[in-house]
């Protein structure tokens, strides 16, 4: 503490500067401290700015890949549940639309008989252009004309960065600058291709491709599964119809579930299994006539819940359920009912499809700790700052920590939310970080400042918002820190703002700093003491300080609150 360190140092600098010291005080002589030179004034503050600009690209990093898994997350759980093909087609491509924050979309399906592309949904044009559309985007497999045919073919994505540059693209709208194009396949198996276009040049880049080639291999399962669950429907209305026709309706549809890679069971109104696919046996046994909640080792009221909802209203109803396959590992599920009605409508039994989600939730839980992680770094950076300026102003070493204790004990006094007082704690821990470009000498001066010296110290709050502002805090700690020496009578400083003008955290914040700042020794006068700021307080009630505020201070200490 005695020399300055630097980070990084060479270590033999560092050693020579251990030594020194070391011979120091073996002699008994003491070194007095010294105030960094401006070299190190300079590479404290260089050092300051690389850990904040580290903190923000980390912070951004992680909220773009957030950004990224739940757009994934919500667009998957959306494609999950089971509709008819005719409404699944529309809204699949209006969801993966939204969630990705595109503007226009087209989903060409494919006809293996004649090897065709034909345009089925499009989004973003004029529904008066849809006939023309169709009648024009229509392409061959194979076919570099309109890229469609080409992309069906090579089964890669494709990315057109700018379409008047690219002979083989159709213009259908002269404003449509760049496209991307993704196949959409099952298995091997082409079942058609999805675009998405922008007005913008260059728009679309690898990491697109990426998202949407999951999210079409997504499509591609959800397609394939309404096929196959449409003829399944149909195939179990016709069991109650007659005894041949049930037995053909059995054959052709566990010829059809067999081939889904989700788990497909059929319940009656008691609860009971009445049949099971195979991917449902191999990971939970001989199922069939227990009951169904006894399948995923759940508790008996979800399945209930879930499965009689949907035979109460005859409604396709969806969840999130944990279980255990039969050698005991715990997996995710995605569970959906679907209603099974006979020739007359009425509901028989249900269908359920469980999808495996343990994959998603286990990146959703490590998404969550690194989460964490970042959140401990943060404040780690931020108490590394309040040390730094403390460091510089021995006599106030602390006080940025008791304003802060002080502070969030006001907030929690007063009802405010979790995330609030957090706020509030970090914004206390650096409120006075502005003082590190006040001189050392005038934060300890002994004697009364002189109004240039007064003028630099009130400076501080200022220069901490600048340093502070472009930071992407969740909270608004810089126009916290900038406020917090404002009064409710505008006669405070930096801008002399008045009653709601200033944040509620700011003036919790300088109802903490008061009191603390007048229980304290400072360079130029002794402690005042605690009695003595709590009745400043209390005498400028709803003049320089909010009342609420001051009331929830008061009661604070009532209840034994102590700096210490």
């Amino acid at each position: 503490a005695e020399r300055f360190i630097r980070k990084p140092m060479e270590p033999s600098a560092f050693v020579e500067i251990l030594r020194e010291v070391i011979r120091e005080a073996e002699a008994g002589r003491l070194v007095a401290p010294r105030e960094p030179v401006e070299e190190e004034k300079i590479f404290l503050k260089e050092y300051n700015e690389a850990l904040i600009r580290k903190l923000e690209d980390k912070m951004l990093q992680l909220e773009q890949a957030n950004k990224r898994l739940t757009v994934l997350y919500q667009v998957s759980i959306s494609l999950a549940a089971v509709k008819p093909l005719a409404e699944f087609i529309p809204h699949a491509l209006h969801t993966v639309v939204e969630a990705m924050g595109y503007t226009y979309a087209n989903y060409f399906a494919f006809d293996e008989g004649e090897q065709m592309f034909h345009l089925l949904k499009s989004l973003g044009f004029p529904d008066e252009l849809l006939p023309q559309l169709r009648q024009k985007l229509v392409f061959r497999f194979g076919e570099e004309r309109g890229l469609v045919g080409l992309v069906g073919q090579t089964q890669e994505p494709l990315i057109i960065t700018d379409t008047k540059r690219d002979p083989r693209w159709i213009t259908v709208d002269g404003t449509l600058r760049s496209a991307l194009f993704v196949p959409v396949a099952h298995k091997g198996h082409l079942l058609g291709v999805v675009s998405f276009l922008s007005t913008e040049v260059g728009a679309f880049a690898d990491d697109d491709a990426k998202d949407v080639t999951i999210l079409a291999n997504n499509l591609a399962i959800a397609i394939k599964n309404a096929q196959l669950f449409e003829q399944a429907q149909e195939e179990i209305a016709e069991r109650v119809q007659a005894e041949e026709a049930l037995r053909k309706s059995e054959e052709k549809l566990r010829a059809m579930l067999e081939g889904i890679g989700d788990i497909v069971t059929v319940i009656d109104k008691d609860l009971n299994v009445q049949w099971a696919n195979k991917v449902a046996i191999e990971r939970y046994g001989e199922i069939v006539g227990n009951k169904c909640y006894t399948i995923y080792k759940r508790k008996e009221e979800c399945a209930k819940r879930l499965v009689r909802d949907t035979l109460t209203d005859g409604e396709v109803h969806s969840s999130e359920e944990e279980g255990r396959l039969k050698d005991g590992t715990l997996v995710h599920c995605l569970v959906t009912a679907s209603p099974i009605r006979d020739k007359d409508g009425s509901i028989t039994a249900v269908v359920e499809v469980s999808k495996d989600i343990t994959k998603r939730v286990r990146a959703e839980e490590g998404l969550q700790r690194s989460l964490e992680k970042l959140q401990r770094a943060l404040e780690g950076t931020i108490h590394a700052l309040a040390a730094t300026t403390e460091m510089r102003d021995p006599y106030t070493a602390g006080h940025q920590r008791r304003v802060a204790a002080l502070s969030s004990a006001i907030g929690k006094e007063m009802g405010l939310s979790e995330d609030q007082i957090e706020g509030i704690h970090m914004s206390g821990l650096i409120h006075d970080i502005g003082k590190i470009s006040v001189p050392a000498e005038i934060l300890s001066k002994p004697s009364k400042l002189n109004k240039i010296e007064m003028d630099l110290i009130k400076g501080h709050s200022q220069i901490a918002y600048d340093m502070l502002k472009e930071i992407d805090f969740p909270w608004p700690v810089a126009d916290i820190v900038l406020q917090h020496h404002e009064r409710l009578d505008g006669s405070g400083y930096p801008n002399g703002l008045k009653d709601g003008g200033i944040l509620l955290e700011a003036r919790i914040l300088a109802v903490g700093d008061v009191v603390e700042a007048m229980a304290s020794h400072r360079p130029y006068r002794p402690a005042l003491g605690l009695d003595a700021a709590l009745d400043e307080i209390r005498k400028n009630k709803g003049r320089l300080y909010d009342p609420d505020v001051v009331d929830a201070c008061l009661a604070v200490f009532d209840r034994g609150f102590s700096f210490e």
